[in-house]
């Protein structure tokens, strides 16, 4: 138990009061000796025992009432998840809201979110512990703001299609705390404990967290108020592919039984009812686009635990062929390369316009319209370099192959930011053939397939290769078992576009690249995201407020679509033993509102009201007690 005005409780020794009037009260009085009470004394020594006892239980009545009433007046706390807060309106209450989508999940069959229930706790909790100053950081726009009053909270916190960092949140607040010279007080986190929220495989930065905790010359305190579980929910996110739109719906894991679901399609003012089934935990539909003209809508699904990942946007632009430029020195690998950017049938609407350029017809070349150039040769420098750099400032993505002759005084002689070819590497006769020792599965060209599949790296084997020499700002996406880098990535300084680095060729005196099970996806996934860089359609997660998905029109024909983050519609959770191990030496307090108790919730449990009725028991026991007659006059004596 703790108490709101722990600084009453110094009034308690005043329940020793009644005894020290008692105690003076019977040194008014002293004994003389007197004959005749003797046999008085010897008439009320039987009613002495019930009349001592009753003193005492008047005595105990008055003491306690004094004691109650102190205890009233101090505000016990008890129970709530806050539990053990100690001391009042000189503390400071610095509050990290989790406002990302997934925080709006129904904990109760409909009832409110995790994010309004968790809410009206913090409000409940700062109008009785009234703190001397009430911070807020939250998720979505990472700033810390001074709260007048706690009511705010509600009408400023409110729903959001984003993502949480909860590590960069503790950071911030952390510095805070040391920025603002606080002494007392405590930091409290609100999430739903989501793992992807909590970073809950870094070790390394929660390690930092707990060493910056440690440097603090007064810690504050740390309560978390989690929310875990909810109602059952499904998700549902949309990818345009020419035109067409992949839908995919993800429900919770477990659910094997085919389900069939209405999903609502709007395009514009029109809107159309798809039913579609459900099996496993994702599932994924097709639906054809119409026209060719832009276009922007959504798809939903039914109301469900989570109303906030109901819905998805997109947005289509004209169409229009993509642009390609294939420039290689060698014809038999510019026959390969122009195979895997063109695997579609002739004729389909969807196929890549192709030229193929000379070495000796770059120059004269006018660079603009271009969304993927393949380069197979020594690397551009002059008129060459400033087009492609402008191809790929404007969005569009570059692949760079090295040349078959590489001569001895000009190796590394050309570079790209810093990126440049060595001298070529071949194997030993006898020798057994490089193969690809890692590579980068989560995200890039090399990324496994939405369905779980991997890329068959382990069968590319190559013969010859020219290491990629790198410096900082480019990143490896595949190493050979040789340790050099097979593929390099380098991302351009402005706009969406990069530059991507091959070491070997799709040739079979270099390497087994030329059977298409790698080379195919790799061109393929570079096309599409140079399509998606030029597009006049950009996807990003929601910035600024309101933090929404949705569909905004800017000037010039050009369209953002805001998207609920990916790994929002994860559904797995933080354990408790592995958020003790993530929060090591930072002691905190854990307060968990489980599905389904979301209506008991309560922040304190205030026990004055209790303590006063008892005070006021005790008060009137003691009146009834001391009201009460002491005994029955003695009979006259009649005498005859």
């Amino acid at each position: 138990m703790s108490f709101l005005h722990p600084a009453l409780l110094l009034a308690l020794p005043a329940v020793f009061i009644p005894l020290v009037i008692h105690l003076l009260h019977r040194r008014r009085f002293r004994k003389k000796a007197w004959g005749a009470m003797r046999f008085l004394r010897e008439a009320l020594e039987e009613k002495r025992g019930r009349r001592r006892l009753r003193h005492w239980v008047i005595l105990a009545m008055r003491t306690l009432a004094i004691a109650t009433l102190i205890l009233a007046m101090s505000r016990p706390l008890a129970g709530g998840w806050l539990a053990g807060w100690f001391g009042g309106g000189d503390r400071t209450v610095l509050i990290l809201m989790d406002r990302s989508a997934s925080m709006e999940r129904r904990l109760n069959a409909n009832g409110a979110g995790k994010r309004e229930t968790a809410l009206g706790m913090l409000t409940e909790a700062c109008r009785e512990l009234s703190p001397s100053e009430l911070w807020v950081l939250d998720s979505a726009s990472g700033e810390i703001r001074l709260m007048d009053d706690a009511r705010e909270l509600s009408r400023s916190l409110t729903a959001t299609a984003t993502a949480a960092d909860v590590p960069a949140m503790l950071r911030r607040a952390l510095e805070h705390w040391e920025e603002t010279g606080q002494t007392t007080g405590e930091i409290w986190v609100v999430s739903d404990l989501q793992s992807t929220s909590w970073q809950a495989e870094r070790n390394d930065v929660w390690a930092d967290l707990e060493a910056a905790y440690g440097r603090l010359a007064t810690p504050p305190g740390i309560r978390l108020l989690t929310l875990p579980g909810g109602q059952a929910n499904r998700s549902i996110r949309c990818e345009t592919k020419r035109r067409h739109l992949e839908v995919s719906i993800r429900q919770e894991s477990g659910s094997a039984e085919e389900t069939a679901l209405p999903l609502t399609l709007r395009l514009d003012e029109q809107k159309t009812i798809h039913e579609v089934r459900l099996t496993g935990e994702v599932s994924r539909v097709m639906l054809e686009l119409p026209g060719e003209g832009a276009l922007t809508g959504s798809v939903s699904l039914p109301d469900d635990g989570n109303p906030e990942d109901n819905q998805a946007y997109f947005a289509v632009a004209p169409h229009d062929r993509p642009r390609v430029i294939t420039v290689c020195e060698d014809p038999a690998v510019a026959a390969v390369l122009g195979l895997a950017v063109a695997p579609w049938p002739e004729g389909t609407a969807g196929m890549a316009e192709i030229e193929r350029l000379e070495p000796d017809e770059v120059d004269g070349h006018a660079w603009g319209e271009e969304v993927f150039v393949i380069w197979q040769g020594a690397l551009p420098a002059g008129e060459a370099k400033a087009g492609l750099q402008g191809v790929v400032e404007s969005g569009g993505q570059v692949l760079f192959f090295p040349g078959t002759a590489v001569e001895p005084e000009n190796v590394g002689r050309v570079s790209w930011n810093g990126v440049r070819f060595g001298g070529v590497k071949t194997r030993e006769e006898g020798e057994t053939a490089w193969g690809i020792r890692e590579w980068t599965r989560d995200e890039g060209p090399l990324r496994d397939t939405s369905t779980g599949e991997v890329l068959p790296l382990s069968q590319w084997m190559t013969q010859r290769y020219v290491p990629v020499h790198l410096e900082a700002g480019a990143a490896v996406r595949a190493t050979f078992d040789s340790g050099d880098a097979g593929l390099v990535l380098q991302s351009a300084a402005a706009g969406m576009g990069a530059v991507h680095f091959c070491a070997t060729l799709p040739h079979p005196q270099w390497s087994t690249l030329g059977d298409g099970l790698v080379l195919v996806p790799l061109v393929q996934r570079l096309l599409a995201a140079g399509v998606r860089g030029r597009s006049p359609v950009t996807w990003s997660a929601p910035v600024g407020d309101p933090w929404q998905a949705g569909v905004w029109e800017e000037e010039g024909g050009v369209w953002e679509v805001m998207v609920r983050p990916e790994e929002e519609d994860a559904s797995a959770e933080l354990a408790e033993s592995r958020l003790r191990v993530l929060m090591g030496g930072m002691p905190y307090q854990q307060f968990a509102l489980e599905a389904g108790a979301a209506g008991e919730a309560q922040a304190l449990s205030d026990w004055w009201r209790p303590f006063f009725f008892l005070a006021l028991l005790f008060l009137l026991g003691e009146s009834i007690l001391t009201m009460m007659p002491r005994g029955s006059a003695s009979s006259p004596v009649t005498l005859s």
